[in-house]
């Protein structure tokens, strides 16, 4: 199952390495370096999936996923950082992303978690019609 990946980190090795592997993997990737470039790649176009690191050169990237989630409900987050606390991951669940892997993490991981975000974004505007299909029986 294959989709549209933002990936955003500040480390342009990373960004490299990551979009080489979910390329491989068939999806369309774009890249961005800090938050002012995922707001201009947001404007153009919605993914189906973006992959942000926390640590950003013009902010923290748990705070974006946070407004993203009022901006774009349906956008699946996944979180990755080297800092591997466990305030880390309970703010990325807090945040709502879809999964938080801690650096260094497997490409193979990240493959498995992004299909697993497209596939849920694709079944939602079924639930979501079912949900609402249900609620008008009652």
């Amino acid at each position: 199952m294959s989709g549209s990946v933002l990936i955003v980190d500040d480390d342009s090795a990373i960004r490299t390495v990551v979009a080489a592997a979910l390329k491989r993997e068939g999806h369309r990737v774009t890249t961005a370096a800090s938050i002012a470039e995922l707001r201009r790649a947001l404007a153009s176009e919605v993914p189906d999936v973006l992959v942000t690191d926390v640590v950003l050169p013009d902010g923290n990237g748990l705070d974006v996923a946070a407004g993203l989630a009022g901006e774009h409900p349906e956008l699946p987050i996944i979180v990755f950082s080297a800092q591997n606390t466990l305030a880390t991951a309970v703010r990325a669940t807090e945040v709502g992303a879809f999964d938080y892997l801690p650096k260094p993490f497997d490409l193979d991981v990240l493959a498995q978690a992004v299909r697993g975000a497209i596939a849920r974004r694709q079944r939602q505007p079924a639930e979501l019609a079912e949900a609402e299909v249900g609620g008008g029986r009652r």
